[in-house]
């Protein structure tokens, strides 16, 4: 069985996933850093 808080933490991840690769392609360093503290708070 599928929780919510599950589907809502795969969605969280998934989003920041997206995130991360966006910071990356335009060389936004800061940001990329600060959204791998974010899933670092997430494992």
């Amino acid at each position: 069985m599928i929780f919510p808080n599950e589907v809502h933490r795969a969605n969280v991840e998934k989003r920041l996933a997206h995130r991360l690769e966006a910071a990356r392609a335009k060389g936004n360093q800061n940001l990329v850093k600060i959204l791998e503290a974010e899933r670092q708070l997430l494992e």
